[in-house]
Parts: structure tokens; C-alpha cells; sequence
């Protein structure tokens, strides 16, 4: 299998990254003696190269952006064991270094093994290495120390350069012994790595947890907010970005449940536990590419894996398809209400209507903000036919009319989410890509253009 490990160091945006792994720099090759000390984080930070003003910390942030504690990757995760045996058995490998390596920092396990499985072409490597020549890395089919080297000249699992790895991946007292033998040491020289201390799993792990961590701590704004920027500093590139705020957010599911402050407890009655679990979804930024993982169509992408099939009773599949009913109907499982697994809006619609439930047709919502509930489910129209063909959770009204609803399978083409999404009674579709952003169809849609988007809302 040809390793594509530089793909997401190539074009300007990935050059334009701040410190990141991502730019393009090269690096000098020069023995490193052993040094018999411990590694920690804080100590990476007293170096000159790292980000002013960025120190690594204990803090792990949970979707509300409270400290909380820190959690660990499991063995034989189910999210992992469906990318396939290989996957998993390199999975299985990595996660003592990249527990190890997260502890005491704000990066969270998920989050480095994201970024892994993005470095590495939607694979995750064997720690043992993944090359002997250049024959399984892309141009300049370059192998070093068993590991391809980008088109960067970043080096290791993690994709390091020099001058990152100095601040990041070294200590003080390795960087001076470095320096001591080399007095005109130039970071920015990429031809040879400067220390094989990068291409070791432990210490590559540790490093990006420092690194990602730091990036964490000195940015403001909620979990979501701190890790989109501590990807961008590792990647400016918006593909990379998307694809490993995607990951992140599947992964957070082979985290333990003890503890791991990646998944708040649901708490209060069912209307606050549904509220809580689909904006703990939206805060997860769960945007997938067009990248499914290996062995899988087209249009896979990893959110179906969490909620289309898990909302059909099929845990195995890799078919997709539209997977917005799946959300809301996955929502009202993890929040412990009791509804038939289904990826249907027809369903929605006709079990709420039915069942000592109620369902509020357009026609039956006089005034929004008492009329509709936190908790709800709205189905949008599908135009003209005047039925249900999108659906999202309630989870704010206001006295103004302004419904807000978290929505699975949002966005354009193939990159679907989980977003927050303003509604009105009022608003209609405002013209054929709208309609089609939404729907995920393709139709010649004039006649459905100021067609209501609201059809109703569905209530436990």
C-alpha cells in the first residue's frame, strides 16, 4: 500500500501555518547522544524555539470548555475495529505512547490519534514503521529511518520539522548538546533530520501532545474554538483541518468512559439530557470530507458509522446514505428515551404522531417560543410534496421566533456535519441550491423555491 504521508504538506495553505508542522523547511542530520533525563511537556517549554507565551498544561477541556480530567484510549475500540484488522491492530499498538504522551497536557488522546490517521492517509501506521525504501512514500520517494519523509522535509509518525521538534520534541539539555556539537546549527535546514528522537513512537506522541497542547492552552473560546486553532498551527490547510476535526470527533468514542472529560454526563430531566447530548455533537465540529476511510465507498464517511448504522442496528455496514433522521433519532437514544432505531423521517414523523407522543404540524404552531420545546424534533419540508425530508434537534426559542436546532448531515455536497442552524416560521427556500444543500439532491427544484422550510416538530 502506498503511504500518501505528505499529502497534506503540499499547496500555500499548508505553508502558510504558524510554527506548524506543515511549513516547508529543512533540517540537518547530526548524532544525538543518549541523555539519561526525564520528558516532560513543561520542560519542552523552557526551550527558545516553542510559541511565546504558550505553555503546556495539565488542563484537559470538556465540550463547555470546563477543566476536567483527562481520558485514555481503550484496546479494541468498536469505532476502530471498523476501519479493518490492520487498522486496528496498528491502533492497538499506538495506545500507550499516545496516552502516555497526551498525559499532563490539554491535547486529548482522540485528538493526536486524529491527527495521526490524517498524516498518514486515512491509515494508522504500524509504530514499528512503514517503510525500508522510498517505494511506498510519494515523491521524492524519500524513507528515512523507516518512516516516509514529506515533501516538507517533516520526519516521523508525526510529521515533524526541525525547528518544531527543537521546541516540542527535545529537552533543553538535548537541544544544547546539539547545538554545543554544531555551532552553526540552522533549524530551517531540512535536508537531514536533526535528532532520531522523532522517529521514536514515544517520544513522537509526546512531542505532538506538547505541541498541540500548547496551541490548545494559549487560544480562546470553547473546546471546538481551542482545537480547530491548535490544527490549524499544526496544518493551515482547510482540507486537513476539516478531515481532522472529523476524525477527532469519531475517535472521542474509543476514549474510556471513566473520567475522560471528553463526553460530559448527561444530567436533569429527558428535554435537558437531549438539549445537552445534540449540542455536545455540535461542539464536536464533526465535519467529514469526501475522505472515507480505506475500504470504503465513495460517500462513507465516518459519521455514518456512528450514527446511520448504529440508528438501523447495523454496526458493520459501510453503505451510507442520508443520515440527518439518524442523528436526531441517535440523540434521543443517548439521552435514554426509547424509540425504534431508524434512519427515517417518515418514521419520525409517524411514531410521534401515534403513541400518546405528539407531533405539531406548520399548520398547528401558532407561537413558536410556546408552541415549540426545547428537545423537539423539527422536520424540514421537502417541498412541494408537503413531507418531511431533513430533521434537527431543538435546543433554543426565543421569544422573537428565532428556533435554533442542531442538524446532522448538514452542508454542501459531501461534506456533512453536525452544525447549530438558526430557523424561522417564515423562512422559505430562498433558491434551488439552497434547496439542494439541503435535501442532498440534485433536482430541477424552481417550483420549491419559497416553499416553507418548516413542516413541524416531533416531542418525546
Amino acid at each position: 500500500m502506498k503511504i500518501n504521508i505528505a499529502k497534506s504538506h503540499k499547496g500555500a495553505a499548508a505553508t502558510s501555518t504558524l510554527l506548524g508542522i506543515g511549513m516547508a523547511v529543512l533540517v540537518v542530520a547530526i548524532a544525538v547522544p543518549a541523555i539519561a533525563m526525564s520528558f516532560s511537556p513543561m520542560a519542552l517549554w523552557k526551550s527558545p524555539e516553542t510559541v511565546p507565551g504558550v505553555s503546556p498544561s495539565s488542563v484537559q477541556y470538556d465540550a463547555d470548555g470546563t477543566p476536567t480530567g483527562q481520558g485514555s484510549l481503550v484496546a479494541d475500540a468498536p469505532v476502530i475495529k471498523e476501519l479493518g484488522a490492520e487498522n486496528l491492530k496498528n491502533y492497538n499498538a499506538w495506545i500507550k505512547y499516545i496516552n502516555d504522551g497526551a498525559a499532563g497536557t490539554s491535547a486529548s488522546p482522540a485528538l493526536l490519534l486524529a491527527i495521526l490517521y490524517e498524516e498518514h492517509d486515512r491509515t494508522f501506521p504500524d509504530p514499528a514503521g512503514e517503510c525500508t525504501d522510498g517505494s511506498k512514500c510519494i515523491s521524492p520517494h524519500k524513507c528515512e529511518q523507516k518512516w516516509c519523509v514529506s515533501s516538507s522535509d517533516a520526519y516521523g509518525p508525526f510529521q515533524f520539522l526541525n525547528r518544531t521538534w527543537s521546541g516540542y520534541g527535545l529537552t533543553p539539555a538535548e537541544l544544547k548538546v546539539i547545538k554545543d556539537a554544531n555551532p552553526n546549527l540552522d533549524l530551517d535546514d531540512g535536508s537531514k533530520p536533526i535528532s532520531s528522537t522523532m522517529f521514536d513512537p514515544a517520544r513522537a506522541a509526546k512531542g505532538a501532545a506538547a505541541y498541540v497542547g500548547a496551541n490548545i492552552d494559549v487560544h480562546d473560546g470553547d473546546l471546538a474554538t481551542k482545537i480547530k486553532m491548535a490544527i490549524t498551527r499544526y496544518n493551515a490547510s482547510p482540507t486537513y483541518i476539516s478531515d481532522v476535526q472529523g476524525y477527532y470527533a469519531t475517535f472521542v468514542s474509543a476514549l474510556d468512559s471513566a473520567g475522560s472529560g471528553n463526553e460530559p454526563a448527561l444530567v436533569g430531566d429527558l428535554q435537558s439530557k437531549i438539549v445537552q447530548a445534540a449540542k455536545y455533537e455540535a461542539t464536536l465540529s464533526s465535519a467529514i470530507s469526501d475522505k472515507p476511510p480505506k475500504g470504503y465507498h465513495t460517500k462513507n464517511e465516518l459519521n455514518c458509522v456512528k450514527y446511520l448504522n448504529s440508528s438501523v442496528n447495523d454496526t458493520t455496514s459501510q453503505n451510507c446514505a442520508a443520515w440527518c433522521a439518524a442523528f436526531a433519532n441517535w440523540v434521543y437514544r443517548k439521552a435514554g428515551y426509547d424509540i425504534p432505531a431508524s434512519a427515517s423521517n417518515t418514521m419520525l414523523i409517524d411514531y410521534f404522531s401515534k403513541n400518546g407522543h405528539t407531533f405539531k404540524f406548520r399548520s398547528d404552531i401558532v407561537n413558536p417560543y410556546t408552541d415549540i420545546l426545547k428537545g423537539d424534533i423539527i422536520i424540514m419540508n421537502s417541498g412541494t410534496s408537503n413531507s418531511g425530508y431533513h430533521a434537527g434537534i431543538v435546543v433554543d426559542v426565543t421569544r422573537e421566533g428565532i428556533i435554533t436546532s442542531v442538524e446532522g448531515n448538514l452542508g454542501k455536497g459531501t461534506v456533512d456535519k453536525v452544525a447549530e442552524r438558526p430557523h424561522t416560521m417564515s423562512e422559505t427556500y430562498k433558491d434551488c441550491k439552497d434547496y439542494n444543500s439541503i435535501t442532498k439532491t440534485s433536482s430541477n427544484c424552481t417550483s420549491y423555491v419559497n416553499v416553507p422550510r418548516i413542516y413541524g416538530v416531533a416531542r418525546w
